[in-house]
C-alpha cells in the first residue's frame, strides 16, 4: 500500500459468492474472483472518511494484466467512468455509510486472464493521495453475453458445450465412451492459463500474446495446437503402434483431469499417450473452462488429406494401370475425433 497522507481506505471485500454465481462460474468455487467479459461485478471498500465528496474527491481504478514475470511488459488499464462510450472497462462509485460500492464492467471484447486491481484516492481536501491493492481476478470469455462473439442463445447448448462436465466420446458407433471433461475442478484453470502460458507465442512475445488473448479464434489456434506435444511443451504425447510401456495407453484414459494434473505437476512434461479422441477430450475441456462453447465430434470413414487438395487421390501407372505408392499417402480413417467451437468469424471472407 502506498501512501502519502492519512489511510482512508481499508479492507476491499470482492463479493466472490454472488458474483461467482452471476457469471455462471461459481461450480469452480467462490474463494476467489471469476467473472465474465461484459458483464458488471461488484465489490466494495471500507472507507473512513465522514463522507465521500463527488466532485471533490476522486476514486480511479487500475488493472494490470499480461505477462507476470516482466513489470515492463504488464498491460496497465485504467477504468474509466461508466458514462464514458463502450468498448472500455469502466467503473461506478456508489458511497454507504462506512464503505464504497463500485461496480465494474468489462468490454466484451476484453483480454481473458488474470487481472490485479489498484485503487488509487485522491481526496478533495488535499491530505495526499492513498493507493491499496484492490485483489485480483480470472476474466473468461462470455457466452452468455450477446456483444460477445462467443456468445450462444440456446440454453440448452449452453448447458451442453459449456456447462456439462461429464459426456461421451465416440470411438466407434458400438463403443461410445463416458468422459469427464472436469471443466469446473478448481484447479483446472489455472491449469489452462498454465496451458496457454507455455505456448510458442507466449514464450516468445508475451506481451503481444497477452493482447491477442481478446480473440477466441487465437486462443482455440493456441490450445489446439498445444493439446499435443509435437513442436512445443504441450500436453499429450501421440502414439499409434501399441506400445505403451513407458506411458498410459489411450484406450485407459476416461477424463481429462489426471492428464491435465499430469502435464501441470510435472513442470509442463508431455503425458504419454493419446489418440484423437484423447486430444479432442482434453481440447474441450480446456475451451469450455475458458468459455468458449465447445463438443467433440466424431466422423466415420474420415478423410485424411496428406497435401492439401480436399481430395482422396490414388495414383495408378500408366503402362499396367497398378497402384502407385506416393510419398505422402492419402487415407480413410475408420474414425477421426475433433472439436467443434462456437464463435463468429470476422477473420473468414
Amino acid at each position: 500500500m502506498a501512501t502519502t497522507g492519512s489511510v482512508h481506505l481499508g479492507a476491499v471485500d470482492l463479493h466472490c459468492e454472488p458474483n461467482n454465481t452471476e457469471h455462471h462460474t461459481d461450480e469452480i468455487g467462490t474463494e476467489r474472483l471469476i467473472v465474465r467479459r461484459g458483464q458488471a461485478f461488484r465489490l466494495s471498500v471500507e472507507f473512513r472518511r465522514p463522507a465521500f465528496v463527488d466532485g471533490k474527491d476522486q476514486l480511479k481504478l487500475f488493472l494490470d494484466t499480461g505477462p507476470s514475470s516482466s513489470e515492463a511488459g504488464r498491460i496497465r488499464i485504467e477504468a474509466v467512468k461508466s458514462t464514458a462510450k463502450r468498448g472500455k472497462w469502466t467503473y461506478d462509485v456508489e458511497p454507504a455509510r462506512g464503505i464504497l460500492r463500485l461496480t465494474v464492467r468489462s468490454p466484451a471484447n476484453a483480454c481473458i486472464g488474470l487481472y490485479t486491481m489498484q485503487l488509487l484516492f485522491y481526496p478533495g481536501g488535499g491530505e495526499g493521495l492513498q493507493q491499496i491493492g484492490a485483489g485480483t481476478f480470472h476474466l473468461l470469455f462470455n457466452p452468455w453475453c450477446k456483444e460477445d462473439s462467443v456468445y450462444l442463445a440456446d440454453k440448452d447448448l449452453l448447458e451442453e458445450y459449456v456447462l456439462n462436465e461429464n459426456g461421451i466420446v465416440y470411438r466407434s458407433i458400438c463403443l461410445p465412451l463416458l468422459w469427464n471433461f472436469g471443466q469446473f475442478e478448481k484447479d483446472v484453470i489455472d491449469i489452462c492459463f498454465e496451458i496457454l502460458d507455455n505456448s510458442l507465442s507466449a514464450l516468445k512475445e508475451p506481451s503481444s500474446d497477452a493482447l491477442k488473448r481478446c480473440d477466441p479464434c487465437y486462443i482455440s489456434r493456441i490450445l489446439t495446437a498445444m493439446v499435443n506435444s509435437n513442436d512445443d511443451k504441450g500436453v499429450l504425447s501421440g502414439r499409434w503402434d501399441g506400445e505403451y510401456d513407458d506411458g498410459t495407453p489411450p484406450t485407459k484414459w476416461n477424463g481429462s483431469l489426471p492428464i491435465l494434473r499430469k502435464w501441470s505437476s510435472s513442470g509442463a512434461e508431455r503425458v504419454r499417450y493419446g489418440q484423437c479422441w484423447v486430444f479432442a477430450a482434453v481440447a474441450c475441456t480446456v475451451l469450455r473452462c475458458l468459455g468458449i462453447p465447445t463438443r467433440c465430434v466424431t466422423n466415420y470413414s474420415s478423410a485424411h488429406d496428406c497435401d492439401g487438395n480436399l481430395k482422396v487421390d490414388h495414383y495408378i501407372k500408366s503402362d499396367d494401370c497398378t497402384r502407385m505408392l506416393p510419398s505422402r499417402k492419402d487415407s480413410v480413417w475408420n474414425y477421426h475425433c475433433w472439436v467443434e467451437s462456437w464463435m463468429t468469424r470476422p477473420d473468414l471472407p
